[in-house]
């Protein structure tokens, strides 16, 4: 759409996809639509002047597994608390600070081990009927990491070279521990949104 408008700027068009994600949840959030543009690994950095950093993270396997309910972003975020306890903030700025320096330094394994949050994974897990025994079927199976895929209730893990193994391990434990069908699917990191021109 943006092509066809005529703008080229990711900035702008950063700008309008969030305008469009607060219509539909309610708040104007960047993380998300930032990472679909940019690709890669992205940071908003500053809110204000819509810094985004932009990071090409490195090879690695991203198995995602989604169960057949639906959770709805903006009831996602009308669960997270107002306010929270200091050393849960400073934990996470610390897990968000070693994810930084893990895709600089091209390091998958420890980029699955900063995964952790206690911002909102132990509310929105609750959601999510089955999220622990498939986060602990995925880590068994070898996954370097387990989370979820922003509001849920997609659950993924990165792994390197097992990912098929993982795949059906977090099936069965959606299936095996909430009776939950799921689809599943093994991806990589994207490049990022990229314009086709039609002959």
């Amino acid at each position: 759409m943006a092509a066809l408008l005529g703008v080229s700027k990711k900035e702008i068009i950063l700008e309008a996809a969030a305008m469009g994600e607060e219509l539909v949840s309610g708040s104007r959030h960047f993380d998300n639509v930032a990472a679909a543009i940019y690709g890669g690994f992205t940071v908003v950095s500053d809110l204000k002047k819509r810094t985004v950093i932009h990071i090409k993270p490195p090879r690695f396997q991203i198995i995602v597994a989604v169960p057949a309910i639906s959770v709805e972003t903006k009831r996602a975020r009308e669960i997270l608390p107002e306010k929270v306890a200091v050393r849960d903030a400073v934990c996470n700025v610390g897990w968000a600070s070693g994810m930084l320096h893990a895709m600089m330094s091209r390091n998958p394994r420890k980029i699955g081990s900063y995964l952790e949050d206690k911002l909102t994974l132990p509310y929105r897990r609750e959601l999510i009927p089955g999220y622990s025994s498939v986060h602990e079927a995925a880590l068994r199976a070898g996954a370097y990491g387990v989370s979820i895929g922003g509001s849920g209730p997609a659950v993924f893990a990165i792994s390197q070279g097992n990912a098929q193994k993982i795949r059906k391990a977090m099936v069965k434990a959606f299936k095996d521990s909430a009776g939950l069908k799921s689809e599943s699917f093994i991806t990589v990191p994207g490049p990022g949104a990229k314009l086709h021109r039609l002959a």
